[in-house]
């Protein structure tokens, strides 16, 4: 290749970043124009106000019946939401998803017998939640008898993608919290092992997950590691879940809190001004604008690590809170829909500003209640 050519080759990559950092700053400045106005909460209150407009946006919406992980995600954060306001609305309508699907896994009983059966049994999270509130075991009863399955099966090598770590790690932490029974927390920490260290799916080298072994080598356009935003949520979001539910003396808990300041601190590095996390978490040229999935998670896993004890204050809160008013700032809309939700995938991807989903709410009210908790402890 002659000097010339190598030269214009060189100003035209030139060209391309700097119109692709200002595609990315137009983008975010156009998302809030056209979002929200609401006034950034200072309070508990405050944001649970916020959280009542968006659940109950959603509520309105009518969406269509599921029991499957998104609509799953979303009653994790229902929960929340309850836990936090105490409005027995939330409750209610908790209790009657359970009722809607006999308080049974998806695919019952096929998750009996079948391989990565994750995904069918996240519903299991809200059934143990609505159990320790009412002590009635018919909410409960289905779910143990599938992890048992689990437990009892001597391969380990069940998840083998990132999603895993919100859909199915904590729902075997939450049958230990149910039962007191250390068997489901053994399972889940070699499930967990698999998955970081015989699958190589943990970069220590970027305190990261790869979202599958597919993804370990590759590159994005412009030359950096593919690390997926949301499923580097999934996973921080899952840890934090499994932190709460196990026993302070839990022979892996520290392993666990160990990952957590690890990816919390990598975070800090990585957070746009914008207060988002990019869906490429290395390369902000891949999906330049806001993406709330991958945020949210992150937000909820800073928020409930503060707020737990295992994460200093000082070092993380302005990260979270930064997150939370760019969520107001740029995703949460006057209705109360939740934006910029990347779709269902399996890799990065850029949203729009209307891009919503049930398992975006649910993630968005997840953060939403430790980020009340966290203002009122901090008033």
């Amino acid at each position: 290749m002659g000097m010339m050519t190598m030269r214009a080759v060189a100003v035209v990559a030139v060209i391309v970043a700097v119109l692709a950092v200002a595609a990315a700053a137009t983008q975010e400045q156009q998302a809030a124009a056209t979002t929200t106005t609401t006034t950034k909460p200072t309070n508990r209150q405050q944001v649970l106000q916020v959280m009542n407009k968006v659940n109950d946006y959603f509520i309105n919406s009518k969406p269509k019946p599921s029991c499957g992980w998104t609509r799953a995600t979303y009653y994790a954060g229902n929960m929340a939401h309850y836990l936090l306001g105490g409005n027995t609305t939330y409750f209610a309508r908790a209790l009657e998803w359970g009722e809607q699907y006999k308080w049974e896994t998806c695919n019952y009983p096929h998750t009996l017998d079948e391989i990565s059966a994750a995904n069918d049994y996240c519903n299991s999270q809200t059934f143990a939640q609505l159990y320790q509130l009412t002590n009635n075991h018919t909410y409960i009863s289905n779910s143990i008898k599938v992890m048992d399955v689990l437990v009892n099966r001597s391969k380990v090598d069940d998840y083998w993608w990132i999603d895993a770590f919100f859909m199915g790690l904590p729902t075997l932490a939450a049958m230990y919290n149910v039962t007191g029974d250390q068997a489901f927390a053994d399972k889940m920490f070699l499930l967990y092992n698999d998955t970081c260290v015989n699958r190589t799916l943990w970069d220590p080298t970027e305190s990261l997950f790869y979202r599958d072994q597919t993804y370990i080598g590759k590159r994005t356009p412009h030359g950096e590691k593919v690390f997926w935003g949301r499923g580097n949520g999934w996973a921080m979001g899952g840890l934090t879940r499994i932190v709460r539910w196990i026993a302070p003396t839990d022979p892996h808990r520290q392993e666990y809190v160990a990952k957590l300041r690890a990816m919390a601190d990598r975070l800090v590095q990585l957070q746009a001004e914008s207060g988002f996390w990019h869906a490429s978490m290395l390369d902000p040229l891949e999906t330049p604008g806001p993406e709330t999935t991958g945020t949210a998670l992150f937000t909820f896993g800073l928020a409930a690590g503060i707020n737990t004890g295992y994460l200093d204050r000082h070092a993380y809160q302005s990260t979270a809170l930064r997150a939370w008013e760019g969520m107001l700032d740029q995703a949460v809309h006057d209705s109360g829909l939740v934006g910029y939700c990347q779709p269902i995938g399996g890799g990065p991807g850029n949203a729009t500003a209307t891009d919503t989903s049930d398992f975006c709410v649910g993630q968005f009210l997840l953060a939403a209640s430790e980020i009340a908790r966290l203002v009122d402890s901090d008033a």
